[in-house]
């Protein structure tokens, strides 16, 4: 039953999608850059992260905006750009395992499980039958 207020309400899927990767783009610039000691991870590929997720935040908080019709194919897109976004990150990770510090440990495969969790639900919903 609760799947059905967000099929009665889809921009809170983007809406939800949106502030999510606006606090990964806040938690990379204004708390891993800086303390790139403490988490392991360089900034430059600290900046490029956060920059795709502000893109991503972009994205979804205008697709939030706008009421579509066809929503299920933005939903999808937004799917397939977190997933993408996991993958950079991982590579990332594997790069530079050797430097990540526990709470980059942490942080990094906490944000990758959340943002796959969340691609897969978006996944699921987009290819439901009904709109």
């Amino acid at each position: 039953m609760q799947n059905m207020t967000f099929i009665k309400h889809p921009r809170l899927y983007f809406l939800i999608d949106g502030i999510g990767a606006f606090f990964s783009f806040s938690v990379l610039m204004f708390l891993v850059a800086p303390f790139e000691s403490f988490f392991g991870m360089p900034k430059e590929s600290v900046y490029i992260l956060g920059s795709i997720a502000l893109s991503l935040a972009i994205y979804s908080l205008s697709c939030s905006a706008i009421n579509m019709t066809r929503w299920k194919i933005f939903l999808r897109i937004i799917a397939i750009l977190n997933t993408i976004y996991v993958f950079v990150s991982l590579s990332f990770m594997i790069k530079h395992w050797e430097h990540l510090r526990m709470f980059g440990y942490l942080y990094f495969i906490s944000e990758k499980i959340v943002v796959l969790s969340l691609a897969g639900l978006e996944w699921k919903l987009s290819g439901k039958e009904k709109d």
